[in-house]
């Protein structure tokens, strides 16, 4: 008891040391340093378990491109074309706000991942892959229909935008329920597969990292989930990862080029940067000038109550989406940290409670073994680069909700089939005998 008692007064210490500092002495060196301790003690707690490994990796990258690209400012990854709308906000005094922010998001996060969530092996997440063929094939063809006809607005090749349909982002939530019906059949797994790196192609053509690492993730779950992840790989991973990342990234800017001349173009755009990333780069600018945003606009509170009603009924539904808010302001390009909605709605405080009901479904998903939950732990890791870097609204509608939904929907329809099924077999029976 002593030692569990130790362990969470250590943790309010570091929280609100880490709250001091960041208020009292909000200076860029200072802000830097409780970033990369508090990922560095993140990481540390949850180095057992290799779903939490790869979450909290996400997280400390991003972290890490924040703080050299943005808060320290020692190289950038953006182009001219990108800095030239931003210098007035990054010149300003108010640059820092969103590292203060990301300070309370960690600070808090660190009261709630302790080594109880760690404590339950891997092996222990195994998904309850049923048989049902029927669930299988319609989930399978559901995915490519979806793909096919619901995908990008733009041709692959065409500069970018971020123009995929949510339903097709949706296909990430998809893939690992229609997996729950395949009985593991090496067959049906290659099926996924196929689908998989298809659309990581797609993505890729279209220059969408956001959709092709997520569906990058889900392929090792698929395979390798339960081998031992150690840090050193998760580095060797990151690095491979954001090269590629980094490579779409100038594909999409420089689609007319040929192949052997992406190098050069590489070189170019990133040089020294090439660990960092544009977009958590454009991501912190949206995060900060949502921020500002809170400041200029009234009764910032009907704007939440539009949200929690698009967790239902989608993001466009009344005034829910708080980057169109901010464009009447600033120029952005949509995105925002997980903490930048929160700040705009209620300030620092709303910070504070988004990060705390954070840390709780965490805790609550990592220290439970179900069918569903484990589903759920999958679906938080395969989103981690979304919900975080792509506000609060990817976490509690594509990860809870959408998945809770596409989840019991296949649940009570394959019990459904197998009742059906069971009394067909009961009165073939019954007709024999």
């Amino acid at each position: 008891m002593t030692k569990g008692y130790t362990k969470r007064f250590n943790k309010f210490l570091i929280f609100i040391g880490a709250l001091f500092l960041d208020f009292f002495f909000p200076g860029k060196y200072v802000l830097a340093g409780i970033i990369i301790v508090l990922s560095a003690i993140l990481i540390a707690r949850v180095r057992k378990n290799s779903y939490l490994l790869i979450l909290f990796g996400v997280i400390a990258y991003i972290n890490f491109s924040t703080i050299i690209s943005e808060v320290l400012a020692w190289t950038t990854s953006l182009g001219e074309e990108t800095l030239g709308w931003q210098n007035d906000i990054r010149e300003s005094s108010y640059w820092l706000c969103g590292a203060q922010s990301l300070i309370i998001v960690l600070a808090t996060l660190n009261l709630f991942v302790d080594e109880r969530m760690t404590s339950i092996p891997v092996n222990k997440y195994n998904l309850k892959i049923e048989n049902n063929p029927i669930l299988f094939y319609f989930g399978y063809c559901l995915l490519w229909i979806i793909m096919i006809f619901f995908g990008y607005s733009s041709a692959a090749g065409s500069e970018y935008v971020s123009d995929t349909s949510s339903i097709y982002e949706y296909t990430l939530v998809i893939c690992p329920i229609v997996w729950l019906y395949s009985n593991n059949d090496p067959i049906k797994k290659k099926l996924l597969l196929a689908f998989c790196l298809s659309y990581c192609l797609k993505s890729m053509l279209h220059g969408d990292r956001s959709s092709m690492v997520p569906m990058g993730v889900f392929i090792y779950f698929l395979y390798f989930a339960n081998y031992k992840l150690k840090i050193k790989y998760v580095v060797i991973f990151a690095i491979v990862g954001v090269l590629i990342s980094n490579i779409i990234s100038v594909y999409r800017i420089f689609s007319f080029i040929s192949i052997s001349d992406l190098s050069g173009e590489y070189i170019q755009k990133y040089g020294a940067n090439m660990f960092t990333s544009d977009t958590v780069s454009q991501s912190y600018y949206t995060s900060v000038v949502t921020q500002l945003t809170h400041d200029k606009v009234e009764n910032t509170l009907t704007y939440f109550f539009d949200f929690l009603l698009s967790i239902v009924f989608g993001g466009s539904y009344g005034d829910a989406d708080v980057n169109k808010v901010v464009l009447k302001f600033y120029t952005e390009k949509f995105g925002g940290f997980y903490y930048s909605w929160p700040y705009f709605w209620f300030g620092s405080i709303g910070v504070f409670v988004a990060s705390c009901i954070l840390g709780k479904v965490l805790k609550t998903t990592f220290t439970r073994v179900s069918p569903y939950t484990n589903v759920l732990k999958m679906v938080i890791v395969i989103f981690s680069f979304r919900w975080y870097l792509y506000t609060c609204f990817d976490f509690f509608r594509g990860v809870l909700f959408v998945t809770s939904v596409f989840y019991f929907t296949f649940f009570f329809a394959n019990n459904g089939l197998r009742t059906k099924s069971l009394n067909k077999y009961e009165r073939n029976a019954a007709s024999i005998s």
